[in-house]
């Protein structure tokens, strides 16, 4: 959630003009590792700020969640992105309050995307075309790869190894088009 704070400071107070990294030398150094470790946090704050007592920490994890979604926003991440899309539509849907959950997030939204530079709303807009994208096709390649080894190894998968050249060749739609997860 630090990361989360820090790179959406970093999106507000920089305008979105420039993109959100995550620390140099971890896992999540990369702006789409990093803005799938934030979809991943963004709902334990979420969950947290129900369960806390203090207002002013509810407060708190309140304003971490936001800035954590600008921060998401920041990495200028499709995958990221249409990740989120899901994951609020998830949220809402399984919120008791469904109508408010939604009407809280219309706002945040709209704020976000008009905030948001035309730069960023044009690398957005390429979802539409992915089929000209060589990085979202190879990211499909990737999906698809990972899809058919655990269909043939549904209990340990493929292991530590599993993104190797060789299964690449045996279980890819594209097999030449080797790409590692991301």
């Amino acid at each position: 959630a630090f990361f989360g704070i820090k790179g959406g400071l970093f999106t507000l107070l920089g305008g979105g003009r420039d993109m959100v990294w995550g620390p140099p030398g971890s896992f999540i150094e990369g702006n789409n590792e990093l803005a799938l470790a934030l979809i991943v946090i963004l709902p334990w704050l979420w969950y947290l700020r129900h369960h806390v007592k203090s207002a002013w920490t509810k407060l708190a994890l309140l304003g971490a969640a936001a800035l954590t979604l600008f921060s998401i926003a920041g990495s200028y991440s499709r995958g990221a992105f249409l990740a989120l899309g899901a994951m609020l539509l998830f949220l809402v849907l399984r919120s008791r309050h469904r109508a408010l959950a939604l009407l809280g997030l219309v706002p945040l939204a709209i704020a976000a995307l008009t905030f948001m530079p035309q730069q960023w709303l044009d690398r957005m807009s390429t979802i539409q075309t992915y089929q000209q994208d060589e990085s979202a096709m190879g990211r499909l390649n990737a999906w698809s790869f990972a899809f058919h080894l655990a269909n043939d190894h549904p209990l340990m998968g493929g292991g530590f190894r599993t993104f190797t050249p060789e299964l690449f060749q045996q279980y890819a739609p594209n097999p030449k088009a080797f790409h590692d997860a991301h």
